[in-house]
């Protein structure tokens, strides 16, 4: 169910939205609605790749394994494509190695 939310743009803002519906060929309001949901999901997304970090921190402080920065690097990249990858082992730091 839908309910009605009044969003107050200043004139500039106002005046781009709608040239830029005008040359789309879309609804001023399609246009918030895309910029609205892409913004929430995006911001529901770095919510969750903090909360991951924070969980894989936490890990690693306790077991001393860790997953490599280049290995990561291109899980992250990956991940963040949409592409569904399995995650890199961890293993032992340097400094946790005996």
């Amino acid at each position: 169910m839908t309910r009605p939310t009044t969003i107050r743009l200043d004139a500039r803002l106002r005046k781009r939205l709608e040239r830029l519906a005008d040359e789309l060929d879309r609804s001023a309001h399609r246009l918030m609605l895309e910029g609205i949901e892409a913004f929430v999901q995006d911001a529901e997304d770095e919510l969750e790749w903090e909360r991951e970090l924070d969980r894989r921190e936490r890990a690693a402080a306790r077991t001393g394994k860790t997953i490599g920065h280049d290995h990561m690097k291109r899980w992250f990249a990956a991940a963040r494509r949409g592409e569904r990858v399995k995650v890199p082992p961890a293993r032992k730091t340097p400094r946790h190695r005996a």
